[in-house]
Formats: C-alpha cells, structure tokens, sequence
C-alpha cells in the first residue's frame, strides 16, 4: 500500500472518529484529543494531517458537503428522493421526536 493511501485511509477514520464525537457530544466536546482516542492514533498523528481543530472541522463540513452534492446528483428532477429512509422514535422528552437517518 502506497504512503498517501495510507495517509487517505487514516484521514477517513480521522473524520470519522470526529463525525462521532461530534454527534455524541455536540462540538464543545469535540477535542483533538478525544478524536484521536476515538480515532485510536495519537494526538501527533492528528495534528500531522489537521494541524487545528478549525481545519478538523473544516474538513467536518467539506465531507458533509460532498456528501450532499453526492446525492443531489443522483436525485432526478421531479422527485423527493433526496434524503434517505428514516424513521421516527418517541424521545424521553415528551413531544420530541428523534428522527433517525439510515445511510
């Protein structure tokens, strides 16, 4: 395996440890610590590939983005298909309701 898809492999499991953190703990909780645990590498290792937590959440939003473009160009003029199956679910709450996407 090549170095820079080595380097591609662990900057996805980088961004995915912090899509995790961030949904779990909102983004006060989303330290280069706890996402480099999450990620199982080192705080160094992190900052080699995000040298801040701003560009980490740069790179958050950039995925996000190209994420949704990804399936506006599959959605056909006409149609609602945009957004995937979900479901509903009764928060603890009350009148809230949990809405839960399935990728």
């Amino acid at each position: 395996m090549t170095s820079s898809r080595r380097s591609a492999m662990t900057i996805d499991q980088i961004l995915d440890a912090a899509e995790d953190v961030l949904l779990a703990h909102g983004i006060v909780g989303l330290t280069l610590s706890t996402v480099a645990e999450r990620a199982g590498i080192t705080k160094g290792g992190l900052l080699y590939h995000f040298r801040t937590k701003n560009d980490l959440e740069r790179s958050i939003e950039r995925r996000f983005i190209a994420r949704i473009e990804h399936r506006l160009s599959k959605l056909q003029p006409g149609t609602s298909d945009f957004l995937p199956p979900c479901s509903r679910r009764s928060g603890t709450t009350g009148k809230r309701e949990k809405i839960v996407l399935h990728p």
